[in-house]
């Protein structure tokens, strides 16, 4: 399973208006206008990617997105409960997205993407009411604090950096079902002020910079509020009007702004304003409830964790997998020890990559390197050594570290150009030369040196670049390769004592030897196990990495929904 971009529900507290002293109402409306000073705390303990996170207007509920097996459903959490409930939509829509609340907190509107595209409307506590679709386009809806109107964006916003077409800012009545133009330009994610004379939106100005805009429901006017280089987008009303909270890129990175706004003329009053510390990484889809007490967010985030599995003899999964780190990690490449009790793996942290072991049951791991190079794919030379490339040596190349971190890395083959390798079970090397079209053979002494080096020879298409991808228990090594510049694939099993090449199903990616007949291999939407070459690939696993019997891998972990609270 590859990483995921994963999204969950944030929330920050931004104070109420009765929590401050009161102001003398002739101040100008900058000196009375909060900011406010955000907390956060996770809402749901999730497992999937989730985001586009709504509030209910009395602050006890929380409507989201949920993604399970590319599958987006419409989830209801109970915030004093805790209690999360799927909310049917049935076939009347689907791939549902951007939910919001009406004012009352009875119904919700989405949009639905695919075959039944629009806005629908759906009464969520009535256990008869079907989605009602209302609009035959239209994302990111949001109702008037009137619940008469509803606005919506003519296209979808993943995050500002995504591709997206132009779009346009629209009205629907909800008596009549007629709609209007209200903003013909770039105009994204409308967000309607607290006296419903105003919306809030972002889009491209003629300068060509992501900026947020106030727009006249009444006349259609403009006001730029924000300027810039800088992205700024999502703005959403404060409960009062005086204000709007945004994201941006201002600062250096993505996080939660405020700007204090006029509500008469929609101009903004004074400098945008961080909301302290970024909490979590790249922030988006905001959603204040009306009360001013919370806003909630989603963040997208690039996190995977270890876990283990066992599988047995037929190579099919046993039990639940264990999980061998937790939080926030992005993890590259993990692999089991021999024997199954330790697992290595690369962590990233703000670019740097260093390898870590650590017990199979979770418990303190420690750093094998801790420095500023690239350090990559670790495995296991035997039970005390493992190898990795690195760049280490000015040129990518192999190295091997004890296993008890005692000792620093020595290189293998200095400035050897190689980068993907494996290990056969007799502790040969196959590894594939950087930037060459072939594979070399490497022994290794056991001071972690090369005692012998050659190429591997075999017959494989034209203009493919090979790469190891898995020795059998017997000594032959399955080969991938990719056309350089184009797309054809192919992939053989070569054994070296006869030089001979069998070919297998380049379709399929990232095999590996299970023994000396089965392999795993990684199909379009599972990884499926069979006998090679072409033997029957009805036994599907739902994941599985490594040459042995337990089986370690990186796995995402969403980023999850949060609820903050002030003090």
């Amino acid at each position: 399973m590859a990483a995921v971009l994963a999204v969950g529900a944030i929330a920050w507290f931004l104070g109420r208006p009765s929590d401050r002293p009161e102001e003398d109402d002739a101040a100008p409306i900058a000196a009375v206008a909060p900011v406010p000073v955000p907390r956060s705390t996770q809402l749901s303990a999730g497992g999937w990617p989730e985001g586009e996170p709504a509030m209910n207007p009395d602050g006890r509920r929380l409507a989201f997105i949920r993604i399970v097996g590319g599958q987006r459903t419409l989830v209801l959490k109970d915030l004093e409960t805790e209690v999360e409930t799927p909310i049917p939509i049935g076939e009347v829509a689907t791939s549902p997205g951007t939910p919001r609340w009406s004012p009352d907190g009875t119904t919700l509107v989405f949009a639905s993407a695919g075959a039944r595209r629009g806005l629908y409307t759906l009464i969520v506590d009535d256990p008869s009411a079907i989605p009602q679709r209302v609009a035959a386009e239209g994302f990111h809806p949001a109702f008037s604090r009137d619940g008469k109107h509803i606005a919506f964006s003519t296209g979808r916003v993943g995050r500002p950096g995504s591709s997206r077409d132009t779009a346009a800012i629209k009205v629907l009545d909800r008596s009549t079902l007629e709609l209007r133009i209200l903003h013909a330009g770039d105009a994204n994610q409308p967000a309607w002020s607290p006296d419903g004379s105003r919306l809030a939106y972002w889009g491209l100005g003629e300068d060509g910079f992501a900026n947020a805009w106030t727009l006249e429901v009444a006349t259609g006017a403009t006001t730029p509020l924000t300027t810039g280089a800088a992205v700024d987008w999502n703005p959403v009303w404060a409960h009062d009007g005086r204000g709007i909270y945004f994201l941006s890129d201002r600062n250096g990175g993505e996080g939660l702004f405020w700007l204090a706004v006029d509500p008469a003329s929609g101009e903004p009053l004074g400098e945008p304003v961080p909301l302290g510390a970024t909490l979590h990484e790249r922030p988006g889809m905001l959603d204040p409830d009306p009360a001013g007490g919370w806003i909630a967010f989603d963040t997208s985030v690039w996190e995977e964790n270890v876990l283990v599995v066992d599988l047995d003899a037929e190579g099919r999964l046993v039990g639940a997998p264990s999980r061998v780190t937790r939080g926030g990690r992005n993890v590259l490449w993990s692999e089991p020890s021999p024997g199954g009790d330790r697992v290595v793996w690369v962590e990233v942290h703000r670019g740097i990559e260093d390898v870590r072991v650590g017990p199979a049951d979770g418990s303190a791991s420690r750093k094998l390197t801790d420095d500023p190079h690239h350090d990559r794919e670790p495995r296991w030379l035997d039970e005390d050594r493992i190898v990795f490339y690195s760049d280490r040596g000015g040129a990518w190349s192999l190295w091997v570290v004890a296993a008890d971190g005692s000792g620093d890395p020595t290189p293998v083959n200095d400035g050897g150009q190689t980068t993907t390798f494996v290990l056969s079970a007799a502790g040969t090397i196959a590894a594939s030369l950087d930037h060459q079209e072939e594979i070399v053979l490497l022994e290794v002494g056991p001071d972690g040196r090369q005692t012998s080096r050659q190429r591997a020879i075999f017959d494989r298409p034209e203009g493919i670049k090979p790469y190891p991808s898995s020795w059998s228990p017997d000594g032959r090594l399955l080969i991938e390769g990719a056309e350089l510049g184009g797309t054809e694939r192919w992939v053989g099993a070569w054994d070296p004592a006869t030089g001979e090449v069998v070919e297998g199903d380049a379709s399929l990616t990232h095999y590996r030897w299970l023994d000396d007949r089965m392999v795993l291999a990684s199909g379009p939407t599972n990884v499926v196990r069979f006998a090679w070459p072409d033997g029957d690939r009805g036994g599907a696993v739902r994941a599985a990495r490594g040459d042995h019997r337990r089986l370690a891998r990186a796995g995402p972990r969403p980023s999850l929904p949060h609820r903050a609270r002030g003090s």
